[in-house]
């Protein structure tokens, strides 16, 4: 899938040329430029997220998580009181997302059945799953299934993708010593690979450095959920967690704790540097 998203990475270039010495609001750019990748990597379809404002395709992933104070409440009851939630039967997706999305996807998998043509995408994944019979994979992989990856493969891609650019961005920008080291061995690496490939990213290790202390500083979730796995009485204090009780465990108070992470409000790749 790389050389589809080097082209949608061609748009974006194209793009922030055009914008040179404007003002631009990086968190929309990011969340066009994440929704072009996945368009073209899951759906197969050109979203041209640059050059259409009012791109269906980034609208309708964008109601995949509003960002409202009722949205919050129902996803966190998925994990504080799952039982309401089934009792409610709380729908997480809208049904004017779900139709819109299934129906993107429905068009994509019969026009590649019919006219036969492959991309070497997650479209083309799905439908060799679904080409191996329920007998062979143990799953029925039918319209509900397959639009459940395309959808799940989307919802959770643009916000947290175009998220944690954004906030890469902002740290780069503040941090000008950090920002002048990446272009550099992004730079270097490309020349030793004669271009942006995949083996180049994965040889970008300062890169996969500063997206790790982004997401150190900003979490893409405010909590971890895990099981007690043994009674546990908490120190100092007389409570008793009993085996099999679910805990949330923040992640802020895990990534901004001196103790694992010295002056944590500052932005240091090097605390992820391998050795």
């Amino acid at each position: 899938m790389m050389p589809l998203m080097a082209e949608c990475g061609k748009n974006l270039e194209k793009y922030l040329s055009g914008m040179v010495g404007q003002d631009l609001e990086m968190n929309d750019v990011s969340n066009r430029y994440t929704t072009d990748v996945i368009a073209t990597c899951a759906f197969g379809v050109v979203a041209n997220s640059f050059t259409d404002v009012d791109n269906e395709l980034l609208r309708h992933g964008r109601m995949i998580f509003p960002k409202t104070i009722l949205h919050s409440i129902k996803a966190s009851s998925y994990f504080l009181a799952p039982s309401i939630v089934k009792f409610l039967k709380y729908r997480f997706i809208k049904e004017e997302v779900d139709a819109f999305f299934r129906n993107v996807f429905r068009n994509v998998i019969s026009q590649r059945e019919a006219n036969k043509v492959k991309r070497n995408d997650l479209a083309d994944l799905l439908i060799e799953m679904k080409n191996q019979g329920y007998e062979e994979t143990y799953y029925k992989f039918d319209e509900n299934f397959l639009t459940a990856q395309a959808l799940i493969f989307f919802g959770a891609g643009l916000e947290s993708t175009g998220a944690t650019i954004s906030f890469a961005l902002h740290e780069l920008c503040l941090n000008p010593n950090v920002q002048e080291k990446l272009r550099d061995e992004i730079h270097t690496v490309i020349g030793e690979h004669g271009g942006l490939t995949y083996e180049a990213v994965q040889d970008m290790k300062y890169l996969h450095m500063v997206i790790s202390e982004t997401l150190r500083k900003y979490p893409l979730t405010p909590f971890i959920t895990r099981e007690c796995g043994e009674d546990y009485k908490v120190e100092g204090t007389e409570m008793l967690i009993e085996k099999g009780t679910p805990v949330l465990i923040s992640q802020d108070a895990l990534h901004l704790n001196p103790k694992y992470f010295p002056n944590p409000q500052k932005f240091d790749p090097e605390r992820f540097r391998a050795e």
